[in-house]
């Protein structure tokens, strides 16, 4: 009996020591574990970071050319109501000289006309 005894003792012990060396693979098993995915979520923290910095410069640049898109139709509108405010003045002063030639003309008419008369209203010739 005490070899059934010593044997029972042995295989208790046994079983402790591969029960111990299981919990211990099992922690191992889990630190793996825990460090890959902590590897993982730095990695993909990471990822987050460098996508919200590329998106956060995209939109910087969309602003950027929006801007420069605004600015340049502004100028250009400015430049198309310098040029028509241009075109309305030279329009202006056509027709003031327009006039002042018609004017001229009929100054000029009627004071040919008085030469060719005489002081009794017969017209010379």
């Amino acid at each position: 009996m005490s070899r059934y005894a010593a044997e029972e003792a042995a295989a208790g012990s046994a079983n402790v020591e591969m029960a111990e060396r299981i919990a211990a693979r099992k922690r191992e098993a889990l630190e793996k574990k825990a460090k890959e995915e902590e590897i993982a979520m730095a990695r993909y923290a990471e990822e987050e970071a460098a996508t919200g910095k590329a998106t956060l410069e995209m939109a910087e640049r969309i602003a950027a050319r929006k801007r420069e898109l605004a600015e340049r139709k502004v100028k250009e509108e400015d430049e198309a109501m310098k040029r028509y405010a241009e075109e309305e003045a030279v329009a202006e002063a056509s027709k003031a000289m327009a006039s002042t030639i018609a004017s001229r003309k009929k100054e000029m008419l009627e004071k040919k006309s008085q030469r060719g008369r005489r002081s009794d209203g017969k017209i010379c010739s």
